[in-house]
């Protein structure tokens, strides 16, 4: 008898937790998929060290507001020394005069291969967030005398996230300046997408009368009369049970 109360239990104790999975609320958002936003494809390339206390920037305009997760800047590593540098990887905004300025919004070391040709090397940065419309700086920097290459190309070359100026900066306490007028520097910018995926649209029923309101539908109240039946079920079982063990006494 014991055991037999025991299974019973147990039934009604996992059709109690069905149900509240069935009336508890829906978490959890979406995450969308890593994309790549604004870029400036390879071309024809006319080499420009980054390294030597020289910092190189590209700026673009955000076209929506997103998230910066990876970037992409087209590279060469000579050589000459031998092995693989680091230069800094950063996502600055820009002043009025298309210039980076203040602080760093994200940044990371970028590891670029011995790589003879131009090839795309990439990085993970911390997360920021863009606004649509509003200009940003990808900015690349090595504090060594040896030099990373990053080409500059021509403008027209410039896909997404135009307008966009090239800078540099001569060593990291100079200025920034505008530099190479007509030209670009090969980069992408990755993320997802940073605007609120939009609530589900309530479940409507039909109206009864013409000029009557729909009112989304009750799960409580649809579900009562099952949860009473299970319960109803469930003691009727007890008794049963009960009365049969009496019964073989």
């Amino acid at each position: 008898m014991r055991t037999s109360l025991r299974t019973v239990t147990l039934c009604v104790l996992a059709l109690s937790l069905s149900l509240g999975g069935l009336l508890a609320p829906a978490a959890g958002v979406v995450s969308a998929a890593e994309e790549r936003y604004e870029y400036c494809i390879e071309a024809t390339p006319n080499d420009w060290c980054v390294g030597d206390d020289q910092a190189i920037a590209q700026s673009f305009t955000a076209v929506s507001d997103h998230s910066v997760t990876r970037v992409g800047l087209y590279l060469r590593n000579p050589s000459s020394p031998a092995g693989a540098k680091t230069i800094d990887v950063q996502i600055f905004t820009c002043d009025a005069s298309h210039l980076p300025t203040g602080t760093p919004m994200t940044s990371a070391s970028m590891v670029v291969p011995e790589l003879v040709p131009y090839q795309w090397v990439y990085v993970d940065v911390p997360s920021c967030n863009l606004e649509n419309g509003t200009e940003y700086a990808v900015v690349a920097y090595r504090a060594a005398s040896d030099c990373v290459m990053w080409p500059s190309v021509w403008d027209g070359n410039f896909t997404v996230g135009v307008p966009g100026y090239p800078s540099t900066r001569s060593s990291s306490a100079g200025a920034w300046g505008l530099w190479l007028s007509g030209s670009a520097f090969p980069f992408e910018i990755w993320g997802e997408d940073s605007e609120p995926v939009p609530p589900l649209e309530p479940i409507k029923q039909t109206p009864a009368s013409v000029g009557g309101e729909a009112y989304g539908a009750d799960k409580t109240g649809l579900l009562l009369p099952w949860i009473a039946l299970g319960l109803v079920l469930a003691v009727g079982g007890v008794y049963l049970l009960g009365r049969r063990a009496h019964a073989v006494k």
